[in-house]
């Protein structure tokens, strides 16, 4: 539970379960991002979608209780996150050769950068989050800070370490030699927020995957909050996109569309029958 938004309703796709940014519904990965970010112009994209990839869950299927869920979750945490991470970090060292990444010191700075957000949040501070956001994000999270009081926000402790999830890329020019950069950093800590000093803390464990994202075009080089996005279902079911992406939607979520389509269906239907 995620207490720092506590002032704004629930979203579906952003922090977990209070959020002060919009969900972004981008659908990219590296095979279909150059078909729409590609430019020969000196004019580069500002910000870029979400790098659809796979989240290991959280927490994930017992081996005792689910043994074929759980053995799915590896197989999907071996092939669709760590091999996808490890072929997109050779294709950025064969491309970028003079550059170090510093893969190891991502989920520090990712501790970091979450601190300073949070702080910043809590006393409106504006320039502060223009500093440790992307644009976008930046423009979201000040809109809605618009309404909210300033309290006090706290880490108290750390339930596991942060830990570097998935690395994904997508070129934004012919050359290949300018990439966005997306990391998820998970992060599982215990945080409480305090809106008046004569009254208790209110304290809460949180799970968050935080997106880090870095231009390579754009000096100096650093990284910048990207946002918060949801870790897959245990049982969500691969789904291949109109764009030739491979996603995992839950299967509650999957049963949800399958029922409004049906009923668009039976509209149109109704509404043909109508006609004649």
């Amino acid at each position: 539970m995620n207490l720092i938004g506590v002032t704004f309703a629930r979203t579906a796709s952003r922090r977990t379960p209070f959020v002060f940014s919009l969900p972004r519904t981008g659908f990219l990965s590296v095979s279909t991002f150059p078909r729409r970010l590609f430019t020969q112009d000196a004019v580069r994209p500002v910000d870029a979608p979400f790098l659809r990839c796979y989240i290991r869950p959280y927490p994930r299927p017992s081996f005792w209780k689910h043994p074929i869920l759980a053995l799915k979750t590896v197989w999907r945490i071996l092939v669709r996150e760590k091999l996808v991470s490890l072929r997109n970090r050779l294709l950025l060292r064969r491309s970028l050769p003079g550059y170090a990444f510093a893969w190891k010191s991502l989920p520090a700075l990712a501790e970091q950068l979450h601190s300073a957000l949070n702080t910043a949040i809590a006393r409106h501070d504006l320039d502060a989050i223009d500093k440790v956001c992307t644009v976008t994000e930046a423009r979201q999270l000040k809109s809605h800070l618009k309404d909210s009081p300033v309290f006090t926000w706290k880490r108290e402790a750390w339930v596991q370490k942060p830990k570097l999830l998935a690395t994904n890329i997508a070129p934004v020019n012919f050359s290949g030699n300018e990439f966005f950069i997306q990391c998820v950093v998970r992060l599982h800590s215990r945080q409480s927020v305090q809106f008046d000093s004569s009254q208790p803390k209110s304290e809460d464990e949180c799970v968050e995957n935080i997106v880090l994202q870095q231009k390579t075009w754009v000096q100096p080089r650093e990284w910048k909050i990207w946002g918060f996005v949801p870790s897959c279902e245990s049982d969500s079911v691969k789904m291949k996109l109109p764009d030739g992406q491979v996603a995992y939607i839950s299967r509650e979520k999957l049963s949800v569309l399958a029922d409004a389509k049906a009923s668009a269906n039976v509209d149109a239907t109704n509404a043909g029958a109508g006609a004649q």
